[in-house]
């Protein structure tokens, strides 16, 4: 009995591609299963209505987070920006007290916390946000699906490759011809 080696190698280079293949299709599921999140920055200012900010000043402004706020089928991070303000004596954070007076105090005092705590608990991001949002989860989504194919198709390429020069390089040595996986009788 003979052994095979061409046939063996084709089932080794079967059962890599194989490998590979439930390898990026267990990424791509358990990478398409995950809940994109997205930033979305406010800045809630004195007497001005809240809009959208490319970012907060970590070093004055009082920043709150709200994360996994859940809007269709993504979860949305959303970042407060409570803008301060310059007195004589420092940086205030403005609030408005139970009677909707605007005062001013320190950005971890406890009525500011207070007022940060209510304005976030009360707080629904407009409809334009949300779509937009959406918008951004779902080409990340069909991004990080379409990276995770190619890289498997790339993989594909590569075993088959490697495969076939491993192939041409045995058959040179052993005089076999291609397309058969033994060397014809000699006469």
């Amino acid at each position: 009995m003979q052994i095979n080696i061409f046939s063996g190698g084709r089932r080794i280079a079967f059962a890599l591609g194989f490998i590979i293949a439930c390898l990026a299709a267990l990424f791509a599921f358990l990478v398409s299963d995950t809940r994109p999140v997205e930033a979305v920055v406010y800045s809630i200012e004195m007497k001005q209505p809240v809009k959208r900010a490319a970012g907060c000043n970590y070093n004055d402004d009082s920043t709150r987070q709200s994360v996994g706020t859940v809007y269709e089928w993504f979860d949305v991070d959303v970042v407060f920006c409570f803008r301060s303000i310059k007195l004589e004596d420092g940086q205030y954070i403005p609030y408005t007290n139970p009677s909707g007076e605007w005062m001013a105090g320190q950005s971890y005092s406890d009525e500011v916390d207070k007022y940060e705590r209510d304005f976030i608990r009360e707080f629904v991001i407009p409809s334009a946000d949300r779509i937009e949002a959406a918008t951004i989860a779902r080409e990340n989504v069909h991004r990080v699906f379409l990276y995770s194919m190619l890289a498997f198709a790339g993989a594909a390429v590569a075993v088959w490759i490697i495969t076939y020069i491993l192939g041409w390089i045995v058959r040179g040595f052993l005089g076999v011809p291609r397309g058969q996986d033994f060397r014809p009788p000699q006469l």
